[in-house]
């Protein structure tokens, strides 16, 4: 069940994060085990496939907080942006399927 599917998903990260925070680890060594039993029962997850979404999970708050700690991000227009980048890729995303096979 995809409602399953997501909050077991959401659990592994807000776990991650809390860990990260707390001592130090998370991606490695709990992201990376955690999605490998949760989507084992699927094909769709390939080991490969789970340690790059863990690494760019890692990747993307680390630079945001590097450049955060400097001062250097307009929050108030990242916030528009990210909404309007979301925004733009699901509309783009449900126009794409309207389209005739290449």
């Amino acid at each position: 069940d995809a409602t399953t599917r997501t909050l077991q998903v959401l659990s592994v990260g807000v776990f991650s994060g809390f860990s990260a925070g707390m001592f130090g680890v998370g991606g490695g060594s709990i992201t990376v085990p955690c999605l490998a039993f949760i989507g084992g029962s699927t094909p769709n997850y390939t080991y490969t496939d789970i340690l790059t979404t863990s690494l760019l999970a890692m990747s993307l708050p680390a630079v945001i907080a590097s450049y955060a700690q400097r001062n250097l991000i307009i929050w108030r227009l990242s916030a528009f942006l990210s909404v309007g980048s979301a925004l733009g890729g699901m509309s783009t995303a449900r126009f794409v399927e309207t389209l005739p096979p290449a």
